[in-house]
């Protein structure tokens, strides 16, 4: 019995996955109105305008590795790193699978449509390298054969015809093929121990470039395949380390290029000149790894994950800079001001205004996994796998101070005043005003999973690996055991609600719970909370605890009525085919999300009438 609806409101989306030395495959489509790129098993879809606006497609088993967009605007075909291509539509919501072909044996690591939408030239590391196949049936049109004779990194298609296929190799050559079907012309030696890490023809057919790990760009002719001669001249290579993107302007005279050297480039392929240079900070975590100009906006990929914008009029700093999390995000807190704070399994933290999407980063953040946060007055407090504790305005400014723990902590909560609980696994410690004033060993040897503290600062409840709930009173700056809460399994999340009259619980065995926090009995009727299908990950009570939110391993959400215990409301795959990682309220009726697709998600909860 349902106690209303939940409605999803708005994907803070993930950035890439990037990796140093291996090139991020950017796609967009026809009509310039998106981008896209891989992260994890998730492909992730975003308005060049407006890239709050995205969505994604999560139907990958593996690691999406790369996209393409047909020329059609209907339909992306992607491909992951077991070798299987998915073709699906693009002009619904349920974005369906139109054809699925286990196409190679390995990564798919870049993918071509002819200008039908008809045929496309899928390529990877396997053996064979590459196929060319129909679309609508899988069957060949082509053979990538007596080519290369290691993995091919690109493919470039010609959009016109008559058709011909460009590819670029860690053979150190750039493969020509006329078709179809596709068959091999003849191999370009133009850079002697350099993989050729980049191909791309532009729009008019009329020539293509292929860019290497040596820094250098070739430009060939695009009808039969001829060298034509060095990007920039050959009076020195275009880029100072190894380039992995490439990408033509719609007018097809112009290119940019990206590399490890921190840069990206605007070129006027035509007069083989150079027109801009982009520059990024002196840092490894700016090398550029992926470039797309699409429609007016030129985009580019650093290690870093960062999306920047780049205007030619003002080439020295990016006009736009997308910020966020590359790696799954494990905690998530609210100040009720608007704002949302995560932590990554990188250490990374950060602060986005819930209504615009805008992300910046802490400074002053952990150098391992976030584990918990938790937002106290203008203070933010973070726990990480290295063993520390953090203070930070939470406007991002300098770190107040940060101390080593006494072992590894778990879970964090704080109170409405200056107090705070940290649960670790041999400890239990509490801090007031920034500082440690008592740790005591976990009673009985238990590990802390979790803990809460009330908002008044009264009591603090740690959940255990003994299947315990330990309640302890806090006296002055001392902590007092006070009683035990037998469980069935152990607890790894809990939550006080906000008049400190109940307690919530979340258990390994897929249970959630409300205590009645006097006398820490079940409140009737919650004992029957038990519809998740794996361990529960988070739960927090709304702000007018009226509502209970959890989130869990099986990748569903669930809110409970405190007043119709019998009801409640389930949303399946709120982060599809990811662990739901950690949950909070933004208001009475809002909160975020967050899993191991890498996304913070928010909804709106409309109770019954």
């Amino acid at each position: 019995m349902p106690t209303g609806t939940v409605a999803a409101d708005q994907i803070y989306a993930t950035l890439p996955t990037t990796e140093r030395g291996k090139k991020v495959n950017l796609t967009g489509d026809p009509k310039g109105k998106y981008f896209g790129y891989g992260r994890t098993k998730h492909l992730i879809m975003r308005d060049v305008a407006n890239p709050l606006e995205c969505f994604t497609y999560d139907d990958h088993a593996n690691n999406v590795t790369s996209a393409c967009y047909a020329p059609s605007g209907f339909y992306v075909a992607s491909g992951d790193d077991k070798g299987l291509l998915k073709i699906w539509d693009t002009t619904q919501p349920d974005h369906k699978v139109k054809y699925e072909y286990q196409v190679l044996g390995g990564e798919v690591t870049d993918i071509g449509w002819t200008e039908d939408s008809k045929r496309l030239a899928i390529v990877g590391n396997s053996a064979p390298p590459g196929r060319a196949i129909l679309w609508d049936s899988g069957s060949s049109c082509g053979s990538f054969e007596g080519g290369h004779t290691k993995g091919i990194n690109s493919v470039s298609v010609k959009q016109n015809r008559p058709y011909r296929l460009a590819t670029g190799s860690e053979d150190f050559e750039n493969g020509f093929y006329a078709g179809p079907p596709f068959k091999i012309d003849h191999m370009n030696k133009e850079s002697p121990g350099k993989y050729v890490n980049m191909c791309r023809y532009a729009a008019d057919g009329s020539v293509y470039v292929t860019a290497t790990s040596g820094g250098k760009a070739f430009i060939y002719d695009g009808k039969d395949g001829s060298c034509k001669g060095e990007l920039n001249g050959g009076a020195e290579s275009a880029h100072g380390g190894g380039i992995y993107g490439l990408s033509f302007g719609a007018d097809s005279t112009k290119c940019i290029t990206c590399s490890a050297d921190k840069t990206v480039k605007m070129w006027d392929v035509a007069n083989n000149a150079l027109l801009h240079t982009f520059t990024f900070p002196d840092d490894n975590q700016y090398q550029q790894l992926g470039c797309l100009w699409q429609g007016d906006e030129i985009i580019s990929v650093g290690l870093n994950g960062f999306i920047s914008y780049l205007d030619p009029a003002a080439p020295a700093a990016p006009k736009r800079v997308i910020k966020g999390h590359a790696t799954n995000v494990m905690a998530l807190a609210t100040d009720g001001a608007g704002s949302y704070f995560a932590g990554g399994v990188d250490g990374r933290v950060s602060r986005t205004a819930i209504a615009s999407g805008e992300t910046e980063l802490f400074e002053a953040a952990p150098k391992s996994q976030v584990v918990e946060l938790a937002v106290q007055g203008d203070t933010l407090i973070t726990i990480a796998q290295d063993d520390t504790i953090s203070f930070s305005p939470k406007d991002g400014g300098a770190l107040v101070n940060s101390a080593k723990l006494e072992s590894q902590p778990r879970s964090v909560s704080a109170s409405a005043g200056d107090l705070a609980a940290v649960a670790m696994q041999g400890h239990v410690s509490l801090f007031k005003g920034g500082k440690c004033v008592f740790t005591v060993p976990n009673d009985g040897g238990f590990e802390g999973l979790s803990c809460a503290i009330k908002a008044d600062g009264s009591e603090v409840a740690v959940g255990g690996s003994d299947s315990k709930i330990h309640i302890f009173t806090v006296d002055g700056e001392t902590l007092v055991a006070k009683q035990q809460v037998v469980s069935k399994t152990t607890v790894h999340a809990l939550d006080y609600s906000s008049d400190g009259a109940m307690l919530a619980a979340g258990e390994k065995s897929r249970q959630v719970k409300a205590y009645d926090a006097s006398t820490y009995e079940d409140i009737a009727g919650t004992g029957r909370w038990k519809r998740h299908t794996a361990m529960i990950n988070s739960v927090k009570w709304s702000p007018d605890c009226q509502h209970l939110l959890s989130g869990s391993l099986d990748t569903n959400l669930y809110v409970w009525s405190i007043a119709l215990k019998n009801a409640q409301i389930e949303v399946k795959a709120a982060h599809p085919t990811a662990n739901v990682n950690a949950v909070a309220w933004t208001s009475n009726n809002t909160f975020v999300t967050s899993g191991n697709d890498g996304c913070v998600r928010s909804w709106s909860l409309t109770p019954s009438a």
